[in-house]
């Protein structure tokens, strides 16, 4: 075995050693973070409504093109 191969595998061997012998990694932490106290929710903004502009806005770019397109008639046959 290549000493490689050995540092890659040796964090999931002492992991596994340690499930083995009933010992749990992080136990203690998670504990202690379900023990915390909760902070009380913060009151949410109130919304603020926005007057819109009051003259129309008109198509422009692409959407000038389709409404053009979609204002016109069909073509005459003949």
């Amino acid at each position: 075995m290549s000493l490689q191969l050995v540092l890659i595998l040796a964090p999931g061997a002492l992991l596994f050693a340690a499930l083995l012998l009933g010992r749990y990694p992080g136990e203690a932490a998670i504990d202690r973070a379900r023990r915390a106290p909760v902070a009380a929710p913060r009151p949410r903004p109130v919304a603020r409504f926005v007057v819109a502009a009051a003259t129309p806005l008109l198509p422009r770019g692409g959407r000038l093109i389709g409404s053009g397109i979609a204002a016109r008639p069909p073509p005459a046959c003949g």
